[in-house]
């Protein structure tokens, strides 16, 4: 019976260990992805071998800042979006509360009339490796083409 209970009591210690180390991981993990990232600058030889094999647009300018209490704001070249974020082991997903134009002119005037939307998909930057996140869509036309954002971490977030 002595014998019965000490294995019990290890298997329940065991459970209680790994329930400990997995759930304090999820933090740490959120904490290594907070931070500022930038757009990755890339060499003429990079952007012409991305173009070898599918026409490959690139983006610069762009800022997305991931804070700790799981709001974010991406900045790029034509939009301020603002919102909340998820992750998993591989992904960050974006999930957008605003999306204004960056220009003041634009933001009160539309283009064409036309405002940005929020869409209920999120936007999605899969863990390249640490420190860097990317994402790729590609065009709805007939012509094969691709985006590709890719971004590098500058700074740990203090927020």
């Amino acid at each position: 019976m002595k014998k019965k209970n000490s294995i019990t009591a290890n298997f329940l210690f065991l459970i209680f260990v790994f329930l400990a180390v997995a759930c304090g991981s999820n933090k740490s993990n959120s904490q290594r992805v907070t931070g500022i990232y930038e757009s990755k600058s890339h060499t003429s030889f990079q952007r012409a071998w991305y173009n070898i094999k599918t026409e490959t647009l690139f983006a610069t300018g762009t800022t997305l800042t991931l804070n700790e209490d799981s709001t974010f704001n991406l900045t790029t070249c034509g939009n301020i979006i603002d919102g909340k974020w998820t992750f998993d082991s591989d992904s960050v997903y974006l999930y957008a509360h605003s999306n204004k134009w960056r220009i003041d002119s634009l933001q009160q005037f539309g283009f064409h009339g036309k405002w940005p939307t929020v869409s209920e998909r999120p936007i999605t930057y899969y863990r390249k490796k640490p420190g860097e996140l990317q994402s790729i869509s590609h065009s709805n036309s007939g012509k094969k083409k691709r985006f590709l954002k890719e971004l590098v971490k500058k700074t740990a977030n203090k927020k």
